[in-house]
């Protein structure tokens, strides 16, 4: 077996995904891997917390700024900055 790592998207691997986030996060952080099967179906490979994930071809900068989207949305973006400024 070959394992086939492609940049780019595939809509139905993402319709997926979104459908194994929804039973699977707990953390609203993760990378989940997905693997298209010889017959068609999708299955998911892995799911990792985001610090403990290879980023193989991925664009960071789209990681980066959902992230900081979350860290906003939570409200930890002001906590962090806090706690910098204090040093």
């Amino acid at each position: 077996m070959k394992l086939d790592i492609q940049a780019g998207f595939d809509p139905n691997a993402g319709c997926f995904a979104i459908d194994m986030v929804d039973l699977y996060d707990r953390y609203g952080t993760f990378v989940i891997d997905v693997a298209k099967m010889k017959d068609g179906e999708y299955k998911v490979v892995e799911i990792n917390c985001l610090n403990s994930s290879g980023l193989y071809k991925v664009d960071l900068k789209k990681i980066l700024v959902a992230l900081k989207y979350k860290l906003e949305e939570e409200n930890f973006v002001n906590v962090f900055e806090k706690h910098i400024s204090d040093l």
